[in-house]
């Protein structure tokens, strides 16, 4: 089912990392929007998706409260992207082994336990800086961005509901939830 034509309003939740992280995804996003004019996500904040719904009755209700008991058992982590690939039609920022083991089973045990199926799903983390591209944009991607090094380093110690508004075609910050564990250890 095409969930763009779903009735009901349509929630995005997940890690949004802290803004000197969207600002710099955001440069990038603007390099590749200069040498290939708009694409899908050119103005989309850096995130990383965990699941997608559209709200119909008690839906968000219900994923609120979900939310705060699975946030309640997770401790603060490290995130770290380095590494720049395309990822289907898209071409995404990808975190590091350590990170990777970290995100995985948090992402698989959220889509475990969550209180209904979604509408969109990922259990493979990435941050995008381009989606829906052709083939040709993946070039300028490659050219553009291949021979540099990635740094990213966040301490991503919640998960968030964005909500998504339609007069400005973007998800925007709905909801914060908080992980209820101090965090054990944090390399930096």
């Amino acid at each position: 089912m095409d969930r763009m034509k779903m009735k009901g309003d349509k929630y995005w939740i997940g890690i949004c990392p802290p803004n000197v992280v969207v600002d710099y995804v955001a440069g990038l996003k603007l390099e590749l929007k200069e040498k290939t004019d708009w694409y899908h996500s050119v103005n989309s904040k850096a995130h990383i998706t965990f699941f997608e719904f559209v709200h119909s009755g008690v839906k968000l209700e219900a994923m609120e409260k979900y939310l705060v008991e699975f946030s309640s058992h997770l401790s603060a982590f490290e995130v770290h992207l380095n590494r720049i690939d395309p990822y289907q039609k898209a071409f995404c920022l990808f975190s590091d082994e350590t990170s990777k083991k970290i995100l995985i089973p948090i992402m698989k045990q959220f889509q475990k336990g969550k209180p209904f199926q979604p509408d969109g799903k990922s259990t493979d983390p990435h941050m995008s800086i381009g989606r829906q591209l052709t083939p040709e944009q993946i070039n300028v991607a490659i050219e553009l961005f291949s021979n540099r090094n990635f740094d990213i380093k966040f301490i991503c110690d919640n998960l968030t509901i964005r909500k998504f508004n339609p007069e400005i075609g973007q998800y925007e910050f709905y909801k914060r939830f908080d992980f209820g564990k101090p965090a054990k250890s944090l390399l930096f």
